[in-house]
Protein backbone atom coordinates (compact mmCIF):
# COMPACT_ATOMS: atom_id res chain seq x y z
CA UNK A 1 0.00 0.00 0.00
CA UNK A 2 2.94 2.27 -0.42
CA UNK A 3 4.62 3.82 -3.39
CA UNK A 4 7.85 2.06 -4.34
CA UNK A 5 9.80 5.31 -4.71
CA UNK A 6 9.01 6.86 -1.33
CA UNK A 7 7.46 4.12 0.81
CA UNK A 8 4.63 6.52 1.69
CA UNK A 9 0.88 6.38 1.17
CA UNK A 10 0.53 9.14 -1.40
CA UNK A 11 -2.37 8.42 -3.79
CA UNK A 12 -5.88 7.16 -3.12
CA UNK A 13 -8.73 6.69 -5.59
CA UNK A 14 -12.25 6.84 -4.13
CA UNK A 15 -14.99 5.25 -6.25
CA UNK A 16 -18.37 6.42 -4.98
CA UNK A 17 -21.68 7.54 -6.43
CA UNK A 18 -21.71 10.18 -3.67
CA UNK A 19 -19.51 13.15 -4.64
CA UNK A 20 -19.86 14.56 -1.12
CA UNK A 21 -18.17 11.47 0.31
CA UNK A 22 -15.30 11.85 -2.14
CA UNK A 23 -14.83 15.48 -1.10
CA UNK A 24 -14.86 14.56 2.62
CA UNK A 25 -12.16 11.92 2.09
CA UNK A 26 -10.12 14.41 0.06
CA UNK A 27 -10.29 17.02 2.82
CA UNK A 28 -9.38 14.53 5.54
CA UNK A 29 -6.40 12.93 3.79
CA UNK A 30 -5.07 16.14 2.26
CA UNK A 31 -3.90 17.14 5.76
CA UNK A 32 -1.55 14.14 5.66
CA UNK A 33 -0.27 14.99 2.18
CA UNK A 34 -2.26 12.26 0.42
CA UNK A 35 -3.62 13.01 -3.05
CA UNK A 36 -7.19 11.76 -3.41
CA UNK A 37 -8.82 11.36 -6.80
CA UNK A 38 -12.49 10.59 -7.22
CA UNK A 39 -14.62 8.59 -9.62
CA UNK A 40 -18.42 8.45 -9.61
CA UNK A 41 -18.32 4.78 -10.57
CA UNK A 42 -19.32 2.76 -13.59
CA UNK A 43 -22.97 3.80 -13.33
CA UNK A 44 -22.31 7.50 -13.93
CA UNK A 45 -19.45 7.65 -16.39
CA UNK A 46 -18.18 5.43 -19.19
CA UNK A 47 -16.11 2.92 -17.21
CA UNK A 48 -12.75 2.02 -18.71
CA UNK A 49 -12.51 -0.99 -16.37
CA UNK A 50 -15.77 -2.32 -17.73
CA UNK A 51 -15.10 -1.38 -21.37
CA UNK A 52 -11.34 -1.91 -21.71
CA UNK A 53 -10.42 -4.10 -18.75
CA UNK A 54 -8.18 -1.54 -17.00
CA UNK A 55 -8.82 1.58 -14.95
CA UNK A 56 -6.51 4.49 -15.78
CA UNK A 57 -7.55 6.22 -12.54
CA UNK A 58 -6.34 3.24 -10.50
CA UNK A 59 -2.92 3.32 -12.13
CA UNK A 60 -0.55 5.07 -9.76
CA UNK A 61 -2.91 4.72 -6.79
CA UNK A 62 -1.70 3.03 -3.64
CA UNK A 63 -5.25 2.26 -2.50
CA UNK A 64 -8.67 2.23 -4.18
CA UNK A 65 -11.62 2.69 -1.85
CA UNK A 66 -14.84 1.37 -3.41
CA UNK A 67 -17.93 2.74 -1.65
CA UNK A 68 -20.90 0.43 -2.16
CA UNK A 69 -24.23 1.87 -3.23
CA UNK A 70 -27.07 0.85 -0.85
CA UNK A 71 -28.31 -1.68 -3.40
CA UNK A 72 -24.92 -3.41 -3.53
CA UNK A 73 -24.68 -2.85 -7.28
CA UNK A 74 -23.67 -0.07 -9.59
CA UNK A 75 -26.68 0.39 -11.91
CA UNK A 76 -26.45 1.79 -15.40
CA UNK A 77 -29.60 1.91 -17.49
CA UNK A 78 -30.58 -1.76 -17.90
CA UNK A 79 -27.30 -3.27 -16.70
CA UNK A 80 -25.94 -3.66 -13.20
CA UNK A 81 -22.58 -4.67 -11.77
CA UNK A 82 -22.40 -6.01 -8.21
CA UNK A 83 -19.94 -3.85 -6.29
CA UNK A 84 -18.04 -6.93 -5.12
CA UNK A 85 -17.47 -7.99 -8.73
CA UNK A 86 -16.28 -4.47 -9.56
CA UNK A 87 -13.84 -4.46 -6.62
CA UNK A 88 -12.54 -7.93 -7.50
CA UNK A 89 -12.01 -6.89 -11.12
CA UNK A 90 -10.03 -3.85 -9.94
CA UNK A 91 -7.88 -6.06 -7.69
CA UNK A 92 -7.28 -8.58 -10.50
CA UNK A 93 -6.36 -6.04 -13.16
CA UNK A 94 -4.31 -3.82 -10.82
CA UNK A 95 -2.56 -6.26 -8.44
CA UNK A 96 -0.17 -3.51 -7.29
CA UNK A 97 -3.09 -1.58 -5.78
CA UNK A 98 -4.83 -2.43 -2.51
CA UNK A 99 -8.62 -2.41 -2.90
CA UNK A 100 -10.93 -1.67 0.03
CA UNK A 101 -14.67 -2.25 -0.31
CA UNK A 102 -16.91 -0.52 2.21
CA UNK A 103 -20.56 -0.91 3.03
CA UNK A 104 -21.42 -3.83 0.74
CA UNK A 105 -24.47 -5.79 1.86
CA UNK A 106 -24.09 -9.50 2.61
CA UNK A 107 -24.34 -11.86 -0.33
CA UNK A 108 -23.13 -11.59 -3.89
CA UNK A 109 -22.09 -7.95 -3.55
CA UNK A 110 -19.63 -8.67 -0.75
CA UNK A 111 -15.92 -9.01 -1.37
CA UNK A 112 -13.95 -12.22 -1.55
CA UNK A 113 -10.35 -12.89 -2.45
CA UNK A 114 -7.87 -10.02 -2.60
CA UNK A 115 -10.23 -7.23 -1.52
CA UNK A 116 -10.30 -5.84 2.03
CA UNK A 117 -13.88 -5.51 3.24
CA UNK A 118 -14.97 -3.01 5.88
CA UNK A 119 -18.52 -2.51 7.08
CA UNK A 120 -18.89 1.25 6.87
CA UNK A 121 -17.57 4.45 5.39
CA UNK A 122 -16.37 5.51 8.85
CA UNK A 123 -14.29 2.33 9.20
CA UNK A 124 -12.84 2.83 5.71
CA UNK A 125 -11.88 6.43 6.45
CA UNK A 126 -10.37 5.44 9.80
CA UNK A 127 -8.34 2.73 8.06
CA UNK A 128 -7.03 5.18 5.44
CA UNK A 129 -6.28 7.80 8.10
CA UNK A 130 -4.26 5.26 10.07
CA UNK A 131 -2.27 4.34 6.96
CA UNK A 132 -1.61 8.00 6.19
CA UNK A 133 -0.56 8.70 9.79
CA UNK A 134 1.88 5.76 9.75
CA UNK A 135 3.37 7.05 6.51
CA UNK A 136 3.74 10.61 7.82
Amino acid sequence: MTTPATGLLSNVLVVSEDPGFIVRVQALLRRDGVEVRGCLGPANVPCALKLEGVCPLAEGADVVLVDSPRSGSFMYEWASMPVGNYAERLARTHPEVSVILCGAPEGLSGAVGEVTHVESRAQAVDFLSALAARAA
